[in-house]
């Protein structure tokens, strides 16, 4: 993950807008801190990375919130080296896709770690395998966005 900024190498889970490659948040994006907060701020969003933003800082699930920011402090020792994202994974992709692929927690040692969904874990290895077979990826595997 070379050319991320210090501060999002030095910090896991990642502080929005320190420089992780594709952090859609900033310091400033608004946080969701209750299902109603999640309802009003979904609702709001004009535009997919406005949403993506949004979804990248939410912190409406307390056990959720408590555990992925538990794993991305304590990794696994085959990653202890590395920096957690440590937050919700937003999506990517097309805005009006064909095919809708959505991905649910806990991701621990995959999108927790990498900030990308079905990335770093061998569910996006069987994924992105299955999908490079039919057409749908470019490539086999996702190792990072």
């Amino acid at each position: 993950m070379a050319g991320m900024a210090a501060a999002a190498l030095s910090s896991s889970p990642v502080r929005p807008g320190t420089g992780w490659p594709g952090d859609p948040a900033t310091p400033r994006t608004p946080v969701a801190g209750d299902p109603i907060d999640v309802r009003t701020l979904a609702a709001s969003a004009r535009v997919i990375g406005v949403l993506d933003a949004r979804v990248s800082v939410c912190r409406a699930c307390p056990r959720l919130v408590a555990w992925r920011e538990e794993v991305a402090r304590t990794k696994r020792k085959a990653f202890a080296d590395e920096p957690y994202w440590g937050r919700p994974a937003p999506g990517w992709g097309a805005e009006r896709p064909r095919v809708l692929i959505v991905g649910l927690a806990p991701a621990a040692h995959g999108a927790n770690r990498t900030g990308r969904v079905f990335t770093g874990d061998r569910s996006g290895d069987w994924l992105f395998a299955a999908l490079h077979r039919v057409g749908l990826a470019a490539t086999a595997t996702s190792v990072y966005a």
